[in-house]
């Protein structure tokens, strides 16, 4: 159960920043972002000492990296053909 009123800075040592360092965030990261991937394969993401945030085979993840900015005006255009994508699959 995620606790969406937790302040993460009271787990969070002096002068670092929560967001790579609260241990409550980045075990709630680990169980959001652990799944199955569209090849089917189970993505468990495993905790990691510093530098590293989550890891899971060969891949280690930041704290910033594991989530991914989407700015909708630099990928308008992308956008739209996805649409487009499923709009002509939603159609057949």
């Amino acid at each position: 159960m995620i606790d969406v009123t937790f302040d993460f800075r009271t787990d969070t040592p002096v002068g670092k920043d929560p967001d790579s360092s609260s241990l409550t965030l980045k075990k709630y990261h680990q169980s959001l972002w652990s799944k199955e991937l569209p090849n089917g394969e189970y993505m468990d993401l495993k905790m990691s000492p510093a530098p590293w945030y989550l890891t899971w085979k060969d891949f280690d993840f930041g704290s910033d990296s594991i989530i991914v900015e989407m700015n909708y005006k630099k990928n308008e255009r992308i956008i739209e053909q996805v649409k487009k994508m499923h709009y002509k699959k939603d159609m057949h």
